[in-house]
């Protein structure tokens, strides 16, 4: 990883963009909940809150991972939009835990490694499948974006969406704020024989072209009983070299 080592701040999301585009694999790090409940069993409230309450446990996890040989770790903010952590009565900190978390993990990541900001689903279903309003959800991730661009994340990471409305908004919501790389993550499940999202339209209906928002890597998010249909699952990557 010795390619790191020259890069200042401003040439990292460069850098990144072209190393995306070689052969070569990037590793990214593991989960983090589970980390953080096996560092804190008995810890109760918002894992977003560590953040501000405790970073070094955050960045002992951070460290981890990428002694473990991690190219790109993820901040700990996968339920870090503003609705989701409205739950925890946190809306109006999202830009605050976020950039926190960002600050976290480039401190822990120096010159060893990229830092992706995470952003995972709002827990509510957008309208008109659900009550929650296209505005609302848009507005949501816009802050928590907002919050990890401010900390300084080399990319961002959108993950395991199942909802292509809730996906399309993060990745709207992302490009009104950066034009830093966009991984997106989407969730494909089989239930009762069908499955749940539709490769080919979620790349057909996710505005992915890179002129538009920026998206550099397509990832698939399947269950281990769900591995025979990889191979339909896979189905969209062929359609990305088209783009």
């Amino acid at each position: 990883m010795a390619y790191y080592n020259f890069l200042k701040d401003g040439q990292r999301t460069v850098n990144l963009k072209n190393r995306l585009q070689k052969p070569c694999p990037l590793v990214l790090d593991g989960a983090m909940g589970t980390m953080l409940f096996d560092a804190l069993p008995d810890y109760n409230g918002s894992l977003e809150l560590l953040n501000i309450e405790r970073p070094d446990v955050i960045a002992s996890i951070h460290k981890q991972y990428i002694d473990a040989g991690a190219d790109i770790i993820e901040t700990n903010t996968f339920g870090g939009n503003a609705l989701k952590l409205q739950q925890a009565g946190l809306a109006n900190r999202c830009e605050e835990i976020n950039k926190a978390a960002a600050i976290i993990a480039k401190q822990a990541a120096g010159s060893k490694a990229f830092v992706a900001g995470s952003v995972g689903p709002t827990g509510t279903l957008v309208e008109p499948m659900g009550v929650t309003s296209v505005e609302a959800v848009y507005n949501a991730f816009k802050k928590q974006i907002k919050g990890l661009v401010d900390g300084g994340v080399d990319c961002i990471a959108i993950e395991t969406m199942t909802d292509l409305q809730e996906a399309r908004l993060a990745l709207l919501a992302a490009k009104a704020v950066t034009n830093i790389p966009i991984i997106c993550s989407i969730t494909y499940r089989c239930q009762c024989g069908q499955m749940q999202v539709c490769p080919r339209l979620s790349m057909e209906r996710l505005p992915i072209h890179y002129h538009h928002t920026n998206l550099q890597c397509y990832q698939l998010n399947l269950p281990l009983w769900d591995f025979p249909l990889l191979g339909v699952a896979a189905e969209p990557l062929l359609l990305i070299s088209t783009l």
